[in-house]
């Protein structure tokens, strides 16, 4: 058996997460009808892209992590990602709930952090 690329990660290209520019439009539609000033705003969209992204990776089995900025997925060598990994759309859409009912604890952690009432 050849175990030069075992541990190994590949990067694979899966369009079903895609890339920040996607996932912080997504944000910042979400909180456009709230008012916020720019500086809560966008402070807002950094905060549920970094939750999104942290639940999305926690969701995912060991060896696999996704990078938005790239945009890719990074697991283990060989392996096809949408078959070890599932439906990756419903993946992102229940992620995207998830992060939306911690709102009021994610805005009042920016909040404070920004030192904004």
């Amino acid at each position: 058996m050849d175990r030069r690329n075992e541990g190994a990660s590949s990067q694979y290209n899966v369009g079903a997460l895609g890339s920040d520019v996607e996932l912080r439009n997504g944000w910042s539609a979400f909180t456009s009808g709230a008012s916020y000033p720019d500086e809560l705003d966008n402070a807002m969209v950094e905060a549920l892209m970094a939750a999104q992204v942290a639940a999305v990776n926690a969701a995912l089995p060991a060896g696999w992590s996704w990078t938005p900025a790239v945009p890719a997925l990074y697991g283990p060598h060989g392996e096809d990602p949408e078959e070890a990994l599932g439906d990756l759309q419903a993946l992102l859409d229940r992620t995207s709930d998830e992060v939306a009912e911690r709102l009021d604890e994610i805005e009042r952690e920016v909040r404070a952090r920004l030192g904004v009432e």
